[in-house]
């Protein structure tokens, strides 16, 4: 009897700490989408003509097009690059004569545009030939300790932390390695499914710069 006690102990403190994470999880949703003076829902926006999209609602000016590619018709191939590589490609960036860098996760999610059904979700008629797959933001992984066992089916302690809700075989897309720390993950915009999530630092995404406001 003591060992079916503990074992039910035990299990149901893995439960609480399993709900716990979901909450934290939608509080941060819940910050992400209406923070405190910068609400994720981005535009109406402005094609000024010189590379450079303003977000009027926000006062953002946007890199027109993915890092890489043509500044004014977005033609060509983005480039894809590790979170220092990004960090260091905003910060010396030399468009419309303006300061830029990585936006934040807050300010990448403000361009998801969940009105549309098919990728990438995003507004293609001003930021023309963005890439339907994950781009980079500033924000590091807030939590501490590291990601359990990802692959398992029916396992308490998979992982991945999606903020997204996407049936089962898809979420598999979002799975972080075993023993991945989480402060070591930079958080991402997925313009293919819409939403955000922790990547690993070292992993290669999209970039799209941000100036101000």
């Amino acid at each position: 009897m003591s060992c079916i006690r503990t074992t039910i102990r035990t299990f149901a403190s893995r439960i609480k700490e399993i709900l716990m994470k979901e909450i934290v999880t939608l509080l941060l949703i819940l910050q992400i989408h209406i923070g405190s003076s910068i609400f994720a829902i981005g535009g109406p926006y402005i094609d000024n003509g010189d590379g450079t999209i303003k977000d009027t609602l926000n006062g953002f000016y946007w890199q027109k097009c993915s890092f890489g590619q043509a500044s004014l018709d977005c033609s060509g191939s983005a480039t894809i690059m590790d979170w220092n590589s990004a960090i260091f490609s905003c910060q010396n960036l030399n468009l419309a004569g303006r300061i830029w860098r990585v936006p934040n996760v807050k300010e990448l999610a403000s361009l998801i545009d969940y009105r549309r059904t098919t990728h990438p979700i995003i507004d293609v008629s001003m930021f023309q030939n963005t890439i339907g797959g994950y781009y980079w933001s500033s924000t590091s992984g807030i939590s501490a300790g590291s990601s359990p066992d990802s692959t398992a089916v029916n396992d308490f302690n998979s992982d991945p932390s999606s903020y997204v809700a996407t049936p089962a075989s898809i979420r598999r897309a979002y799975s972080i390695p075993r023993n991945t720390r989480y402060r070591s993950m930079a958080y991402i915009a997925d313009y293919r499914m819409g939403g955000t999530i922790e990547f690993p630092k070292a992993n290669n995404a999209y970039l799209r710069c941000v100036s101000g406001p």
